[in-house]
């Protein structure tokens, strides 16, 4: 199987360059750096262009950063180039990761040996999922459909299909493109994850998040109150969709 990886990387974070470089000589097969959306140059057209109500369930609780919506925007354009690639699909990360070659090595064997076109695949950076379905195993490194879908889009496999099914059902969005993922009965497209992953994340150390910004007292204490309940519509949305 060829093999590819995209990395997502933001041209002005000029502190991630060269975990970039280092990522870029670790990553499997071709590597191509692709220019992340800059969430600066986002203008209000282009906002309402993509973004909006769309109804789904459960509501999002929270406005959108322009800086959510740029990352949104730029794992698309990621999922563009593997459906124009024509190959099976690729890796993508994010630049804020590094990779442990014996631990992610051993990862990337096992999805590679079942990863199909319609496949997403999830290399998180922390274990918090718990497997609700086993799918593959060698020695100590697993292959799962989580219970509950993860948060965070540092690391992937990503199926041309599965690639063209997210294309189609995220335009447009009204929630970040890591819990949008979360919602398989909307994209119908299951996530899958491995672990362990050999990707970990080293972004407070080169820059901080691109994505985080200040938030007033109020907000604060509004996304603490709402964070969880909307989790907890979201699980329980779950079970009632796939049960």
């Amino acid at each position: 199987m060829s093999q590819t990886s995209f990395i997502i990387h933001l041209a002005r974070a000029t502190m991630r360059k060269s975990n970039v470089e280092r990522l870029a000589g670790t990553a499997p097969g071709d590597v191509c750096v692709v220019d992340a959306v800059d969430a600066e140059g986002l203008t209000g057209g282009v906002i309402a262009e993509w973004t909006g109500k769309t109804g789904r369930f459960p509501w999002y609780p929270f406005e959108l950063r322009k800086s959510e919506i740029a990352c949104f925007l730029s794992h698309r354009k990621v999922w563009e180039m593997i459906v124009e690639s024509g190959e099976p699909g690729a890796f993508v990360f994010e630049d804020g990761v590094v990779l442990d070659s014996a631990e992610f090595e051993k990862a990337r064997g096992l999805v590679l040996r079942y990863a199909e076109p319609h496949h997403f695949i999830r290399f998180p950076c922390v274990r918090r999922e718990a497997p609700g379905m086993v799918i593959a195993s060698e020695q100590d490194t697993h292959l799962f459909r989580p219970a509950v879908i993860g948060l965070g889009m540092q690391a992937q496999y990503v199926g041309r299909d599965a690639a063209a099914r997210l294309l189609d059902t995220t335009r447009p969005f009204d929630r970040p493109v890591d819990t949008t993922l979360q919602m398989t009965w909307m994209t119908g497209q299951p996530a899958y994850s491995v672990w362990p992953s050999g990707v970990s994340e080293i972004s407070s150390d080169i820059g901080g998040s691109m994505i985080g910004s200040r938030k007033s007292v109020f907000e604060r204490g509004y996304r603490e109150l709402a964070r969880p309940l909307y989790r907890v519509a979201l699980w329980l949305t779950s079970r009632s969709k796939e049960g």
